[in-house]
């Protein structure tokens, strides 16, 4: 597929639940009309050559569970995912998005919930939130080639996250971590990311929306 999202997407309204346009090669911007699909659960569009900043009606998807913008040109603030209280997937890995990361992501998820984050390559800056700490099931997350300050990850986190990739400078902690430095470590660590097609079940097609229900036999460990 080329060409961009027509404004008309919002016309969809709360009749739409899934929007998958993984590896294509759509360009342009999110449009504004977006923040329309209140029902949307699963928002796709990893691997195209998509630009621009998340228009603030995002804020308005609280039904969205699952949003993968990896390998884009998306820049700018991510604050808008606080707003997103269902959120148990964000996979935003290779873009340019910067600033602080939001503490807020996740607040409100379901506890029974395996929550990942994908955040590598990236332009953020300062420190990772402790809250992340506390976040109960995250299982992954992800942060290799960003900005952050030294020894920005506490041991709370490294405690309780089931798998923390970090770059070395920027956690202590870590039992892996990324060294540009280290030839073998920039290519099996340092861009390390979540296979979102096997996590989300996507190999299902029309399916998805029972892959994803707790049973399951999709493997979803980070690859």
């Amino acid at each position: 597929l080329y060409g961009t999202l027509p404004d008309a997407l919002g016309r969809l309204g709360g009749t739409l639940k899934v929007l998958a346009l993984g590896n294509n090669q759509i360009g342009g911007s999110v449009p504004e009309s977006i923040g329309n699909l209140s029902n949307l659960e699963l928002l796709s569009l990893d691997d195209n050559a998509m630009t621009g900043t998340l228009p603030s009606s995002m804020t308005s998807m609280t039904s969205l569970r699952h949003l993968v913008l990896s390998s884009n040109s998306f820049h700018g603030s991510v604050t808008v995912l606080e707003s997103m209280k269902n959120l148990t997937s964000v996979l935003i890995h290779s873009n340019e998005f910067s600033g602080e990361l939001p503490g807020g992501i996740f607040d409100g998820v379901s506890s029974d919930s395996s929550l990942y984050l994908d955040v590598g390559i990236n332009r953020f800056s300062g420190d990772i939130p402790s809250s992340y700490g506390n976040v109960p099931n995250l299982t992954f997350f992800g942060a290799t080639r960003n900005g952050f300050e030294n020894n920005t990850v506490d041991n709370i986190t490294c405690d309780n996250v089931e798998f923390t990739i970090m770059d070395c400078s920027a956690c202590s902690c870590c039992n892996v971590c990324c060294d540009p430095s280290d030839d073998l470590s920039s290519r099996e660590i340092c861009d390390f990311h979540m296979d979102s097609f096997r996590l989300l079940g996507l190999e299902c097609g029309p399916w998805w929306m029972y892959c994803n229900e707790p049973q399951t036999y999709y493997d979803v460990d980070p690859v």
